[in-house]
């Protein structure tokens, strides 16, 4: 897999290397106080494509061709889904983008050279995110065992739960421009069997999905989100041969890295915050992979019950004392008293 990145044509003694490098895109940025070049009023930016088996190569005739007169106050970087260049003078770091701990090196480099500290904070590598959700006061997120059983569906009929109900709704629409959510769900929504036009909304949808969501499903999504982004390790996805402007798939061979999923959403398409609003499957995988930031759940005024009932955090069972690394503690943040007896809670995530 190519690489890709920026290369500023002012930090290079040599030029020279440009000429190994494929430029996708070049545009000219006045600099400002904070990029902390003063010898410089403006640069020019290339964004280029590397080969892969030349990005090794390419990556250590940058490093020597990168300007010595400014105390090596320099670097350029690029990457593939896999791995990361970073590339000060006379030093290449080649980091394993699920490893966020190597990156803690190559940042204390770069400071080390007198780099502002927000320049090289490549541990910011992926959006910030929110688990949100309406849960019951035992913790389930759905009235039954089967898809059938909806909240939505379910809740507005119970008495004591519907008067106060539209203040999830309300909340909801205060959420991030950006929702996560899985196949599953928008299936169990009915989107592949929707017959009307949708409104058009603001919203980006992030799915993930295999196998749950038809071609009629996704072009029902496409119409009404803003932009859809499909993840699948289903080489056979009908998503992947869609023709549709606002689509963008990411595929995976034989399962969804979501660690480098969550640093694509941030790197490629400049994704900052996301709310998480999927089943409890996906919930506890994205947990205990330290992928969700803050809790925010809405408690609905009634007890459901039942072991096979889904939960906000669902997934494989502890075994031992040992698996405890995986309870995830929580700092309560707010909790606001709402009327006919909701609450709403907002904690964050612990995850170091």
């Amino acid at each position: 897999m190519n690489y890709h990145g920026t290369i500023i044509e002012e930090s290079l003694e040599n030029i020279d290397v440009l000429n190994d490098v494929k430029i996708i895109s070049t545009k000219v940025e006045q600099v400002v106080e904070e990029h902390k070049t003063p010898w410089l009023k403006q640069w020019t930016l290339h964004k280029v494509e590397i080969l892969e088996d030349q990005a090794g190569k390419v990556a250590d005739e940058i490093s020597k061709s990168l300007d010595s007169d400014h105390g090596g106050s320099w670097y350029t970087d690029y990457k593939n889904d896999n791995w990361h260049y970073i590339i000060f003078r006379n030093k290449v770091f080649k980091i394993n983008r699920e490893n966020v701990e190597e990156y803690q090196a190559a940042q204390d480099y770069g400071i080390s050279l007198g780099i502002p500290a927000y320049q090289v904070d490549f541990t910011n590598i992926r959006p910030e995110t929110t688990l949100f959700m309406l849960v019951s006061v035992d913790g389930k997120i759905s009235t039954g065992d089967n898809d059938t059983m909806d909240v939505d569906k379910d809740y507005p009929e119970i008495q004591g739960v519907k008067d106060g109900l539209h203040q999830y709704y309300d909340i909801e629409q205060t959420t991030d421009l950006y929702s996560l959510n899985s196949g599953r769900v928008m299936a169990k929504m009915g989107v592949n069997n929707k017959e009307d036009e949708p409104n058009k909304t603001p919203v980006n949808y992030i799915v993930i999905d295999d196998n749950h969501l038809t071609e009629k499903g996704i072009l029902y999504l496409t119409k009404k989100a803003n932009r859809l982004y499909l993840a699948t390790a289903n080489e056979n996805h009908p998503a992947i041969t869609m023709q549709v402007e606002n689509l963008e798939v990411i595929s995976y061979k034989d399962k969804v890295n979501f660690k480098s999923l969550f640093m694509k959403f941030k790197s490629d398409f400049g994704i900052d915050k996301i709310t998480i609003q999927t089943g409890g499957t996906l919930n506890s995988i994205l947990l205990r992979q330290g992928l969700i930031d803050h809790i925010s759940i809405v408690l609905a005024p009634c007890l459901v019950g039942g072991k096979d009932t889904s939960s906000l955090i669902d997934g494989e069972s502890l075994h031992s004392k040992q698996d405890l690394i995986n309870i995830k503690p929580l700092k309560l943040i707010s909790c606001e008293q709402l009327d006919n007896s909701y609450l709403h809670l907002k904690y964050d995530v612990l995850n170091k």
